[in-house]
């Protein structure tokens, strides 16, 4: 009967082991240097692709109105905005109300959610490498970083 293949092996396979001479105590430093950096630029490259798929400073301009909009905002002791407060804030920075309600759904929503960090994960490193081997296809990044 064969042996079930853990994550960890198929990671390693993936990635020509890579890792497993990282952790490796007889290999030299430079070597460990060079295979982090490599590691390192597989997460950047996920980093990347993730914040363009995001569209990030897309909408910088219109985040930085509404964060000043709704730092005016007043609550309540149980932490909801006062009654009228979308027709004052409209009012005060002449907007739409309906421009306001939908901004104080979004911070209602974005409270809920938790903020985005970035992850280390050896998937994103598999992932990262699977889309820089992808682009190195399509001739997008044919070179590696330098380090």
């Amino acid at each position: 009967m064969e042996t079930p293949r853990s994550p960890w092996m198929v990671f390693n396979e993936s990635l020509g082991g890579k890792p497993e001479a990282l952790a490796s105590a007889d290999t030299p430093d430079d070597v460990k240097a060079k295979i982090r950096a490599d590691i390192n630029h597989s997460l950047e490259t996920v980093a990347a692709i993730s914040a363009r798929n995001r569209q990030q400073g897309r909408w910088a301009t219109r985040y930085e109105k509404r964060d000043s909009v709704m730092a005016s905002l007043q609550r309540d002791a149980s932490g909801k905005p006062k009654r009228g407060e979308p027709k004052r804030l409209a009012r005060d920075h002449n907007l739409p109300v309906r421009q306001i309600e939908k901004w104080i759904a979004q911070l209602r929503a974005s409270a809920v959610k938790l903020a985005p960090h970035a992850s280390t994960d050896w998937r994103d490193v598999y992932h990262g490498e699977a889309l820089r081997h992808q682009h190195r296809l399509l001739g997008r990044h044919p070179k590696k970083p330098k380090g």
